[in-house]
């Protein structure tokens, strides 16, 4: 289990995000992740618990908005973006949900 201080950082930032939205989560064990949801689970944020065991809660905040999720997420079809064991992202689309974006956890030199 995740610990809620961890679940608390997506959550504001969601909030803070799409204030307008209720955000929901729930706990997949079975995938090995949680799901957050909001805009009626139209759009969802699925983090892998690898990724949330690996990371404080100022790195996952930092992550957050360093990914800029939120933008990730009201791309034009995008449904769903999985932040990966290892940080990176995986953006599912509609009509094709293999659509693949891969970011790093931590931005390099630019």
């Amino acid at each position: 289990m995740i610990p809620e201080e961890k679940l608390d950082v997506v959550r504001k930032y969601f909030e803070a995000e799409f204030p307008n939205s209720t955000v929901r989560d729930e706990d997949e064990s079975n995938y090995a992740s949680q799901t957050f949801s909001f805009m009626g689970k139209n759009k969802r944020l699925t983090v892998r618990y690898a990724f949330f065991r690996e990371s404080t809660p100022p790195e996952i905040a930092a992550f957050l908005k360093i990914s800029d999720i939120s933008h990730q997420l009201m791309q034009e079809g995008v449904t769903r973006v999985v932040v990966e064991n290892d940080g990176h992202l995986t953006l599912e689309r509609e009509p094709d949900p293999r659509f693949v974006i891969r970011l790093e956890k931590e931005p390099g030199p630019r």
